[in-house]
C-alpha cells in the first residue's frame, strides 16, 4: 500500500471516530463534557515531552520534504503553544453551556427551542 493511502485510510478511519464520538458528546452532559476537556488538558500536560520531541522530529521530517517554511512555522509546538492549548482547553471548560439552552433567539426575531445540534427546530416568527 502506498504511503498516500494509507493517509487517506488514516483520515477516513480518524473522521468517522470523530463523527462517532461527537454524538456521543452531544448526549453527554455538561459535566461529562467538561470532565472530557479537563482530561484532555491534563493528558497534554503529562506527555508534553514526549510530544514536543515526536513534533521535533516531524518537523526535521517536513524540512527534508522540503514543506515550506510558513507551514512548518503552523506545525511546530514549543512550551508557549503547547500552554496555549492547555489554556484554550481550560477557557471552554469554563464556558456556559452551549448545547441545552432553550428558548433562544436570534436578531432576526426568529425564537426556536432545542438542542443547538438538532437538525429541525421548532420555530415560529416573533411579531412583538
Amino acid at each position: 500500500m502506498s504511503h498516500s493511502k494509507e493517509i487517506i485510510s488514516y483520515m477516513n478511519r480518524l473522521g468517522s471516530e470523530a463523527k462517532e464520538a461527537s454524538s456521543v458528546l452531544a448526549q453527554a452532559s455538561i459535566e461529562q463534557r467538561n470532565a472530557s476537556l479537563d482530561f484532555i488538558a491534563e493528558a497534554i500536560e503529562l506527555n508534553r515531552d514526549k510530544i514536543l520531541s515526536t513534533n521535533q522530529k516531524d518537523l526535521e521530517l517536513a524540512k527534508q520534504k522540503s514543506i515550506g517554511s510558513a507551514l512548518i512555522d503552523r506545525l511546530e509546538l514549543n512550551d508557549n503553544r503547547i500552554d496555549s492549548m492547555i489554556s484554550g482547553l481550560k477557557i471552554v471548560s469554563d464556558l456556559p453551556d452551549p448545547v441545552w439552552r432553550n428558548n433562544r433567539s436570534r436578531s432576526n426575531s426568529i425564537r426556536y427551542r432545542g438542542k443547538k445540534n438538532e437538525s429541525s427546530f421548532g420555530c415560529r416568527r416573533n411579531y412583538l
